[in-house]
């Protein structure tokens, strides 16, 4: 059991962040994904023996601009590669979202970890979070990811975080911000670490593109 054990992603990502710390070029990393997921209004699936499909529907879909809706159809929606980062009444999902992303940071799920920042594009809203290290944020995005389906489900809609659910139009990432970090949060830069391990180019890559992003 242990064997299979220590293939877990949890056990490597462990063994990863002492790795780091035995080699003397950081105390830790510091990870802060960029979450997004899609938010339909209808979704089905089906998996029988003969075959699979899957099928999601969004009001704010381009592709419904010429649905008939109780009420009326009021437009304002995006189209397809558009909307980067709509308001109402073009994004309907405001309201959904911000309950998605506490205010302050504190009050969430995730502690320090709390959403920072929400986004939509067409039905795709994009949460930022906080960093943390690299255990500890991937368990804080497994609480996050709970988090959404339920708020999700509580609106009468269905979040997915499926990589590519729509066909000619941008998917779902997760681009991920990472920093080696030691003591209280200081950020490793390049030269201490050509310094601590000189024949180790690729670290030195990964040090620089992680301080030019700060």
């Amino acid at each position: 059991m242990q064997g299979l054990l220590s293939a877990t992603p949890r056990s490597l990502a462990k063994r990863a962040e002492a790795y780091l710390k035995s080699t003397g070029i950081a105390d830790t990393s510091m990870w802060g994904p960029e979450n997004e997921f899609f938010i339909s209004t209808a979704s089905a699936t089906a998996r029988p023996m003969n075959g699979c499909f899957y099928e999601v529907d969004s009001l704010q879909g381009a592709w419904n601009s010429g649905r008939q809706v109780e009420g009326g159809n009021l437009g304002h929606r995006p189209g397809v590669k558009g909307g980067y980062f709509p308001v109402p009444p073009v994004d309907t999902y405001q309201d959904l979202r911000y309950r998605d992303v506490p205010g302050d940071g504190r009050d969430g799920p995730q502690g320090r970890g709390a959403p920072r920042r929400g986004r939509d594009r067409r039905a795709r809203p994009k949460i930022n979070v906080s960093a943390n290290s690299l255990v500890k944020k991937a368990d804080e995005v497994q609480i996050l990811k709970y988090a959404i389906h339920n708020v999700a489900a509580s609106y009468g809609k269905t979040a997915t975080f499926m990589p590519k659910p729509l066909v000619g139009d941008n998917g779902n990432g997760m681009h991920v911000n990472q920093s080696p970090v030691e003591g209280r949060q200081k950020p490793v830069r390049r030269r201490q670490v050509r310094r601590q391990s000189p024949n180790s180019p690729s670290t030195t890559s990964a040090a620089s593109s992680s301080t030019r992003r700060r």
